[in-house]
């Protein structure tokens, strides 16, 4: 029998590892939990396995708390502490290992390994809605296609597209609910990095500033496309002009927001440097997916599941996502895919 903090811990003479192992498992679960699981969906939606898969990366999302993903350390810490006394070993060398077990070599070594796992989530849902929106389009396409030939009366074909845009809604609606929470756990980790290093903050700061002009650059060049779309002007004097001013005044903002984040790069302490490469990288990503999904709700809606659509019909490619992302604005434009319609 022994006594650590006041608690009697009973010493075992038998092969205790398997009882530990299981114990140590089922304390740190929330580290390791599976994420699989399969959805009902309507047998009559042509589309359903690439709601699944998008449905799968919210059940991450919705589930994965980041609290509880960080706090690793301190379940760690008390297992190891337990472990130890039970098995006879030194409480305090058990407690440190536990921890060591529970978060890495640190909170920094956590975030960097949370963000590198959750950026690759993002990804998955990124290619999962592009996947699910393509099927909807090319099912409409099918549609259309069915429609001119004959082979369907314009009533049927006018329902099979308000099914297809109900559903192409219901989608939404999840990508959306994904997007909120990319974003909310975005904010936390950045949270959890400025709490353990304040010299992070200017340069999160900075990044923001710079998503927040390269949308609003994207946003006025997609007006102008589109209000020339409508018009069928290719060029108008006033309003190409009003954009010109506006997409310079932006590309200044833009300008001014890379150099205010590479001068609050070099302020930021050695031991986080490692770490906010993957942070960044988790801003841009959350930031296109929204972009993306928002996107696709106010024009793709609009037109593509018209039978008789005004225009070109959208076409969603989604961000490159084999390898890292191109975090600055300014080199990012024209070097990666996005919502194109």
């Amino acid at each position: 029998m022994k006594t650590v903090w006041g608690i009697r811990f009973l010493t075992l003479d038998f092969d205790w590892k398997p009882v530990v192992t299981a114990f140590l498992c089922s304390l740190l679960i929330v580290g390791c939990a599976s994420l699989g699981g399969t959805y009902s969906e309507d047998k009559g939606d042509i589309c359903a396995d690439s709601r699944g898969d998008l449905r799968r990366t919210e059940d991450y999302f919705a589930k994965q708390s980041v609290t509880n993903i960080l706090g690793g350390a301190a379940a760690g810490a008390v297992s190891g502490a337990i472990i130890s006394a039970i098995s006879g070993g030194d409480i305090g060398k058990g407690a440190a290992i536990g921890a060591a077990a529970g978060a890495g070599v640190g909170l920094l070594k956590t975030l960097y390994d949370s963000l590198d796992r959750e950026n690759k989530q993002i990804d998955l849902a990124t290619n999962a809605f592009n996947s699910l929106s393509q099927c909807r389009f090319k099912a409409a396409d099918q549609v259309r296609s069915d429609f001119k030939v004959g082979r369907i009366t314009e009533q049927d074909a006018l329902k099979k597209l308000s099914d297809l845009k109900m559903r192409f809604n219901e989608d939404i609606v999840i990508a959306e609910r994904i997007g909120a929470k990319m974003s909310e756990r975005s904010t936390e980790f950045q949270s959890k990095l400025v709490k353990e290093d304040p010299s992070v903050a200017p340069y999160l700061a900075a990044v923001q500033s710079e998503q927040a002009n390269t949308d609003n650059l994207k946003g006025a060049s997609q007006s102008s496309a589109a209000s020339e779309t409508e018009t069928k002007i290719a060029t108008s004097g006033k309003k190409g002009k009003k954009y010109k001013q506006s997409s310079k005044s932006t590309v200044t903002q833009l300008q001014n927001a890379s150099a205010s984040k590479e001068t609050a790069k070099a302020q930021i302490s050695d031991k986080s440097k490692s770490v906010i490469g993957p942070t960044e990288t988790n801003i841009v990503k959350a930031n296109q997916y929204n972009s993306m999904t928002n996107t696709a709700k106010h024009t793709a809606l609009n037109n593509n599941f018209n039978l008789k659509p005004q225009g070109d019909l959208g076409l969603l490619l989604f961000p490159y996502t084999g390898g890292s992302y191109l975090v600055s604005g300014l080199e990012g434009q024209g070097k990666q895919c996005s919502v194109l319609f």
